[in-house]
């Protein structure tokens, strides 16, 4: 009974955690528009800005494919059991 709960624990756990990662990057990203938007044209700062949201929107790509990944191979091993 418990070995067939230890796959959906698992499950749980790193789908919060990517939710909480989805998060922080959502918040990034405004805060970088929010850089930009008040940049006022200071070179530095809009630097700054592109940065945040480029990685930001590199690290959505990467948590979304983390997620599909852990969906599939969570299923598969739910199915398996």
């Amino acid at each position: 009974s418990t070995a067939r709960d230890i796959p959906g624990m698992v499950s749980l756990v790193i789908q919060t955690c990517l939710i909480i990662i989805g998060v922080i990057l959502l918040a990034l990203l405004v805060y970088g528009g929010f850089l930009w938007m008040t940049s006022q044209g200071n070179k530095d700062t809009l630097e700054t800005a592109h940065k945040i949201i480029t990685n930001a929107i590199l690290g959505l790509i990467i948590v979304f494919a983390a997620y599909a990944i852990t969906t599939f191979v969570i299923n598969n091993i739910k199915s398996t059991t």
